[in-house]
């Protein structure tokens, strides 16, 4: 329905307020003259007339409309602003008309029947951007239920050691329906469907009270409580320290060790060292234990380090090497000079040589 003549021309548009004016429609074929359309691939601007002159230019509008998808009473509400330009802002309207459907709650409004498109809630504060289209909000159902609640675990939290016996959080619905349990952490606890709760770890976790409601009731809130895990305390016997030849160190050997106090079922190994009061030679010498657990669950153990433990550092050898003696002149004396070399000394210690040696006799002689 557009018409220009020859297929081409121009028209001279003025603006007024909400349109614009054609004001010179030489180019325009006199039949018919009532449809025109301007940019309509922008969806900007729309042409209308009826015969009339001038033929007026529009701009486009889109109306947004509201539907009871399935509603089984009240009304859908209409928007007084409808249409819209492009670009404006929209408030979407409140069940102002108290829609309702057997069996099911109202929950809002979706650009989609299915509720797979946009979701706007019914407010009355809620906007959307009018596209370049139409809109059209489809009321939105969930079925209707009845509350339900899950008793408190009590005490909310609550505090174990790593080895402790099992315990319980059993508790009700309102509804009668069956609790689930579950553990937000299974390395540290585990609970069974009557809510018994096995201590597997030492760390921290959630234990939740669950019941997930079904055609006749709602959901409940759900109920937790906070689980605190300790380590178990270890105690070592067996440990001995070993004696040692002085290596200027305090660096000790602990051997023997044995843990007391392991859970059914882990594997603990103990080893580790110990410290000399000081690095001095000396007999029955306090050794302070520094030993160490590894293997199955050694994180959900601490140890308590042995005391009392002692033992000797004894004294270092040291030998001669390139021992000589110093030729001399006949002086009436034995006494001879000896130089050698000591070995075996453990730096920055200093050792100081003070050898004594004699001539088997007093005489002069070649050899001695």
């Amino acid at each position: 329905n557009n018409y220009l003549s020859g297929g081409t021309g121009s028209w001279t548009i003025s603006f007024l307020s909400n349109a614009a004016i054609i004001t010179d429609v030489s180019n325009l074929s006199s039949t018919p003259r009532n449809i025109l359309r301007y940019n309509s691939a922008s969806s900007l601007f729309s042409c209308y007339a009826s015969g009339q002159a001038p033929v007026f230019l529009f701009r486009i509008c889109y109306p947004i409309v509201y539907n009871g998808n399935g509603n089984t009473g009240g009304v859908v509400p209409t928007d007084p602003n409808s249409p819209y330009f492009s670009g404006s802002t929209v408030t979407v309207r409140s069940n102002t008309g108290s829609l309702v459907k057997t069996g099911y709650t109202f929950s809002g409004w979706n650009t989609l029947a299915d509720g797979t498109g946009t979701t706007y809630a019914a407010t009355g504060s809620a906007t959307l951007t009018m596209p370049s289209a139409n809109v059209t909000l489809f009321a939105q159902w969930v079925p209707s239920c009845t509350s339900q609640t899950v008793g408190a675990i009590t005490p909310a939290s609550i505090s174990k050691s790593y080895g402790d016996v099992p315990y319980n959080v059993f508790t009700t619905s309102s509804s009668g329906l069956t609790v689930s349990y579950s553990s937000s952490n299974t390395g540290v606890a585990t609970v069974d469907a009557s809510g018994n709760v096995t201590i597997v770890g030492a760390g921290t976790s959630i234990i939740t009270a669950s019941q997930g409601g079904n055609a006749t009731y709602c959901a409940a809130t759900n109920v937790t409580q906070s689980l605190t895990v300790s380590p178990k305390t270890l105690t070592v016997t067996g440990a001995t320290a070993s004696n040692k030849i002085y290596d200027r160190t305090v660096s000790a050997t602990i051997t023997g060790a044995t843990a007391n106090g392991l859970v059914n079922g882990d594997v603990i190994t103990v080893a580790g060292s110990g410290t000399f009061n000081d690095a001095s030679v000396g007999q029955a010498k306090p050794v302070t234990a520094n030993l160490t657990l590894s293997g199955t669950h050694a994180s959900s153990y601490t140890l308590t380090q042995p005391t009392g433990l002692t033992a000797n550092i004894t004294r270092k050898t040291i030998t001669l090497s390139n021992a000589s003696v110093a030729t001399k002149e006949y002086d009436g004396t034995a006494n001879a000079t000896l130089t050698a070399t000591l070995n075996g000394v453990i730096s920055p210690d200093e050792v100081l040589l003070n050898p004594s040696a004699g001539f088997t006799t007093t005489r002069s002689s070649r050899k001695r």
